[in-house]
């Protein structure tokens, strides 16, 4: 199949190719029960009962993704020659919004996340004060902070052999880009 379309609170988003919607099911930005369509569908189905994407999900995600569809769908994208989809009227059209930074927001989950930390602030963080867990704290890991920093302190600096390397070792993960934020969005640039 070609393109295919998702809605996402009332609104169509793509279109994307079916490796982008692969991709996008691995990484969990699209779920069971979200509703989607491609040329060739009768109306919207839920991403975990169409057949090229079924085998991503497990029966019980299967089952219940045709029990929780939204019943306020927005209308099929009317396709023009080609391929491409008509865009909706200037009324329908979401508002252009500024954030911080001067970047563009865009609802769509698919988009580079505006408001991520820092993979060079985590990294020195993490290099430079990484037994006392500062960069997990920095990340949004408290739990994990609180434990590297009590058990430097606690054992009147002893712990940081097992602190410090493993603050160094986390501050390289973050400076290559391999470790995400407590909300699981990826480091930014």
């Amino acid at each position: 199949m070609g393109a295919w379309y998702y809605a996402e609170v009332g609104r169509v988003m793509g279109p994307l190719a079916e490796s982008e919607v692969h991709g996008a099911i691995t990484d969990g930005l699209l779920a069971p029960e979200t509703p989607v369509w491609t040329e060739g569908m009768t109306g919207w189905a839920p991403l975990g009962a169409v057949t090229e994407f079924f085998q991503l999900f497990s029966p019980e995600q299967r089952r219940a993704a045709r029990e929780h569809m939204p019943d306020d769908l927005p209308p099929i994208p009317e396709i023009e020659r080609g391929g491409a989809p008509k865009p909706p009227p200037l009324a329908q059209q979401p508002p252009y919004v500024q954030v911080n930074v001067g970047q563009p927001y865009s609802p769509s989950p698919l988009a580079p996340y505006v408001g991520a930390k820092s993979k060079v602030v985590a990294g020195v963080l993490g290099i430079l004060l990484g037994a006392f867990g500062i960069h997990r704290f920095y990340l949004g890991y408290n739990g994990v902070g609180t434990v590297m920093l009590l058990l430097t302190i606690c054992t009147c600096g002893y712990g940081g052999i097992i602190t410090g390397p493993w603050g160094l070792i986390e501050g390289i993960m973050c400076l290559t880009g391999s470790m995400r934020d407590a909300n699981g969005m990826p480091l930014s640039d």
